[in-house]
């Protein structure tokens, strides 16, 4: 009723969730995909008659005494909010983040053991700290955010969160796929038919092609993009085909000019004239794929092809934040592999991926780690009991374990005072691993 009373939606999905309890009470908390309240908590103490949501948080509450970069309407009740005005102007608000994912949506969220704070992993908004003692009435304590400091490229894209046993210590996972051809969680989200197949490219590729506007002549595929005539004649691109919701290539090809247009967002003047049969090839960036592929298409291209827009490409990696006082937490360190911090490197396969993904955190005497996925860079383990230099202990990656094909861990779990650790790999299934050395336990 929420979601239907605030935007008239209704059928969100769920994300993420995080079961947890106080005193005789049983609840979960919910990453909702929707365009409000994205944090929602339901009571579940009776599992046959579920309630809620009891209480729900959203970014678009950050109100100026609480960020530097305030919602434009802090204090609207957004369980009734009908205005559609503001609505649109929120949601605004909602898209502009930093860096080339830009939203301030929540992903994830780890609730203290003790039930009483929600740590959001909530994107471009930040690492958000609420007080949810009383699960009804959400309150905010703390926004944790520096896009200068925090990684390489000046993302945040706060992806996933895990404090401490005390929560003196939080550790923080940015997922950041701008390096990847084709990235976008949005392609035809804003568009319910793109008429033309559309790919994605990396930034050196797009810089090669932009540096070549026109004369070029090309056969695009799903994975490549090979150059027939002109000035590029036998370069060979590979590309990513995108398959949500445009017409997929899968085994087909579309070929004809290759000619630049520019960012192609709404409004924009194509930087070269597109005939029809022209393949488009435009710059990430400013909006959705699906906007860029609904203009192209509109004056006449048979398919895209969109070039990331990082001149320089990295990956991303965690951000170490003090807790101790955790109304103003403070970020000690952060930690990227060579991979991530440097894709070029002769180490790294240059079809990997090399985000971090999830992290665990695990307090045992003395010693505090992070267990990470980390896609192409296998499972890590990080001492990060002090937080101003996090040392990475051990890391699983033995590409012979998955038939031949290169790890990619998804997922982590490590059961609390046990060895044992649970890592996903998405091309390799669930690996168990028992933890060894001194300081395992």
């Amino acid at each position: 009723e929420f979601l239907r009373t605030a935007l008239g939606f209704v059928d969100f999905g769920v994300h993420n969730l995080f079961l947890f309890t106080q005193g005789s009470k049983d609840y979960v908390a919910a990453t909702v995909e929707s365009e409000f309240g994205n944090f929602q908590i339901f009571d579940i103490s009776d599992p046959s008659n579920p309630v809620g949501p009891v209480g729900f948080w959203g970014a678009e509450q950050i109100g100026p005494s609480d960020s530097a970069f305030p919602s434009p309407h802090p204090n609207e009740n957004y369980a009734t909010l009908t205005d559609f005005p503001t609505i649109l102007d929120v949601d605004a608000y909602l898209f502009d983040g930093f860096g080339a994912s830009r939203n301030r949506f929540l992903h994830d969220v780890t609730i203290s053991a003790d039930g009483t704070r929600a740590y959001l992993a909530n994107w471009d908004a930040g690492l958000v700290l609420l007080d949810i003692s009383d699960v009804t009435n959400p309150s905010l304590i703390s926004v944790a955010l520096d896009p200068v400091n925090g990684s390489i490229d000046g993302e945040v894209n706060s992806h996933s969160v895990w404090p401490s046993e005390d929560g003196a210590i939080v550790v923080e996972g940015e997922e950041d796929f701008s390096v990847f051809e084709g990235d976008t969680p949005f392609l035809g989200s804003l568009q319910f038919l793109n008429t033309i197949p559309g790919v994605g490219t990396s930034t050196n590729s797009g810089n090669t092609l932009e540096g070549s506007p026109t004369g070029n002549v090309g056969t695009l595929t799903a994975t490549t993009l090979t150059v027939t005539g002109g000035p590029l004649i036998g370069s060979t691109f590979d590309v990513l085909d995108m398959v949500n919701n445009n017409f997929p290539l899968g085994a087909g090809s579309v070929s004809g000019d290759l000619v630049w247009i520019g960012r192609a967002c709404d409004g924009d003047v194509f930087e070269n004239i597109i005939t029809p049969g022209d393949i488009a090839v435009a710059r990430r960036g400013t909006c959705f794929f699906s906007d860029k592929a609904a203009n192209a298409a509109a004056d006449g291209a048979a398919a895209i092809v969109i070039a990331n827009n990082q001149d320089d490409s990295v990956w991303s990696g965690l951000r170490i934040w003090d807790y101790s006082d955790e109304a103003n937490p403070v970020l000690k360190s952060t930690f990227d592999t060579v991979c991530s911090a440097n894709p070029s490197d002769a180490s790294c396969d240059p079809a990997g991926s090399y985000s971090v993904h999830n992290v665990v955190v695990e307090t045992t005497g003395n010693k505090t780690k992070a267990y990470v996925s980390w896609y192409s860079d296998g499972m890590l383990v990080l001492d990060v009991s002090d937080p101003h230099i996090p040392v990475e202990v051990a890391r699983f990656l033995d590409d012979s374990t998955n038939g031949g094909n290169p790890n990619d861990f998804w997922g982590v779990y490590k059961e609390i005072n046990s060895p044992w650790i649970y890592g996903s790999d998405r091309s390799g299934g669930l690996y168990v691993f028992k933890e060894k050395g001194a300081g395992s336990k």
